[in-house]
């Protein structure tokens, strides 16, 4: 259903799903989209439709970004750990630092020191709102880190602290959450709930266990 589907549209996606439930048919409808959808749903309440809620948009799911150092920590040894070809020895970061990664170099030990540059970017932006690294603009901070560290690949080679803080900053993630202009909708217990704009005025820093690495697997899929 698009956001913008009539209530002749909605109407219709009913009846079938009351044609296909006397059936003994089940009808799971999955609504992907932006916080359009949110507002579609509200406006459908307030004029009544309930009917049409309680069979098509009952639950509300929201797909988070990076939230903090574990989840920038589970991301990096998807690189670290997934291989392409499937079955061979080259994951992604042995594939651009062949020579650190074979020295040891995972990209895993930096996801703190990643983590920290997201939250020193976001707070010296002022921007409203907790941090929530989109995965396009992780991803291109990863990019970045990379490439510009292949001309470096050396056996005891590490990406530097300040290459990772030069990574975000050419992201994009600050543009886009100023492009934006609003914060983002966070579901809570299953529940919508509407993040409050305030910034912690210190920001945290963050630090993970070097070992959280060990029993996480991540597929990744990288197109550059």
């Amino acid at each position: 259903m698009r956001p913008n589907a009539t209530t002749k549209t909605n109407e219709w996606l009913r009846d079938e799903h009351d044609v296909l439930d006397r059936q003994q048919i089940k009808l799971f409808t999955f609504l992907v989209g932006q916080q359009e959808l949110l507002a579609q749903k509200s406006a459908l309440q307030i004029a009544g439709k309930t009917q049409i809620v309680a069979r098509l948009i009952v639950e509300e799911l929201a797909f988070h970004g990076i939230r903090n150092a574990e989840d920038v920590a589970t991301c990096l040894n998807g690189y670290d750990q997934t291989t392409y070809p499937e079955g061979t020895q080259w994951s992604f970061t042995r594939f651009h630092l062949p020579q650190a990664f074979d020295a040891g170099c995972r990209l895993l030990n930096d996801a703190a020191v990643l983590w920290n540059a997201f939250e020193a970017a976001h707070h010296k932006a002022t921007l409203p709102g907790r941090l929530e690294a989109p995965m396009e603009s992780f991803a291109r901070a990863v990019e970045v880190v990379l490439k510009d560290s292949q001309l470096s690949d050396a056996p005891g080679y590490c990406p530097d602290p300040s290459l990772w803080a030069h990574a975000v900053r050419r992201s994009g993630y600050v543009q886009s959450r100023h492009a934006t202009g609003r914060v983002l909708v966070h579901a809570q217990g299953g529940a919508r709930a509407h993040c409050a704009a305030l910034s912690d005025p210190q920001p945290r820093r963050a630090t993970i266990d070097p070992g959280i690495g060990r029993h996480i697997r991540c597929k990744v899929a990288v197109a550059w």
